[in-house]
């Protein structure tokens, strides 16, 4: 799929079941403005798409076009500061997964719901590691995704 403003213009009018002139209606354009728009012969976006297609600009993207800022999702406006405090370096998510998965295992262990078998000598530490290695690519699809999202709604 092409990934210029026409084709995802094209694209977001055809997903919704619009025909071009009910579209072009909808956002109160001229159908002949708005065709040209999905022709790719006229782009009021292009030099939009030029500014926020540098890595330096990126996070301005959905600013610049929409006048908001979504900062939890790293959309900001120049002059906004980023908490780059609150995230963790990989061997802090580890630990404190780990850490937290220990924490719950305990937890329904005194609650009655899993027992711990007293023949098998088991570290609790490991139960927390091998959760990490069965969930870790759940979530690093899951922070992949969000990524992309973020990518496509700075771009548009």
């Amino acid at each position: 799929m092409s990934n210029n403003f026409s084709s995802r213009l094209k694209t977001l009018r055809q997903h919704f079941g619009f025909s071009q002139a009910n579209f072009a209606q909808l956002i109160e354009v001229p159908m002949g403005t708005y065709r040209r728009y999905e022709d790719d012969r006229d782009t009021p976006f292009s030099v939009v798409e030029k500014v926020i297609n540098r890595p330096e600009f990126k996070p301005y993207g959905y600013w610049l076009t929409t006048g908001e800022t979504q900062p939890s999702v790293g959309n900001i406006a120049p002059g906004d500061e980023i908490d780059t405090h609150s995230e963790l370096s990989e061997e802090e998510f580890e630990k404190e997964f780990i850490d937290k998965s220990v924490g719950m295992i305990l937890m329904f262990c005194h609650m009655g719901w899993f027992h711990v078998n007293k023949e098998k000598n088991i570290d609790i530490d490991d139960c927390g590691k091998l959760l990490l290695k069965e969930v870790k690519p759940l979530i690093d699809s899951k922070v992949t995704s969000a990524k992309a999202t973020i990518a496509v709604s700075s771009v548009k």
